[in-house]
């Protein structure tokens, strides 16, 4: 019963990867790594992709980074795409996914709307 209750959360990342139809040595990004994001990394870890997860938790980040992700706390990036960037030998990104929460359009802030 434990496991089975991963299958919906499962099913949602793995539906939002199969969306971005990634390949072989893209560079994603994932904007927001709680439960679903996390799965989302390691999806595309496993789909041979470079990712860079981004969200303002340290702790969220330090498990992304754990599954082999670069990472970038937002709340202390003015500047997200130069940060990417950096983060990717100027490469840019093939694709996004956004697995964040908030109450306003500002992803940046938590989902109660503060930063």
């Amino acid at each position: 019963d434990d496991e089975a209750s991963f299958t919906v959360v499962g099913s949602i990342a793995l539906h939002g990867v199969r969306l971005s139809n990634p390949t072989l040595g893209e560079q994603f990004a994932v904007f927001g790594v709680g439960l679903v994001g996390l799965l989302v990394v390691q999806f595309l870890k496993e789909s041979g992709c470079d990712v860079i997860a981004i969200d303002i938790d340290d702790s969220r980040l330090k498990i992304a980074k754990d599954f082999g992700a670069k990472t970038i706390n937002s709340s202390r990036s003015p500047d997200l795409v130069s940060e990417i960037l950096s983060n990717n030998q100027g490469k840019g990104i093939d694709g996004v996914i956004i697995a964040a929460t908030s109450r306003s359009n500002d992803i940046n802030s938590l989902p109660d709307g503060t930063a």
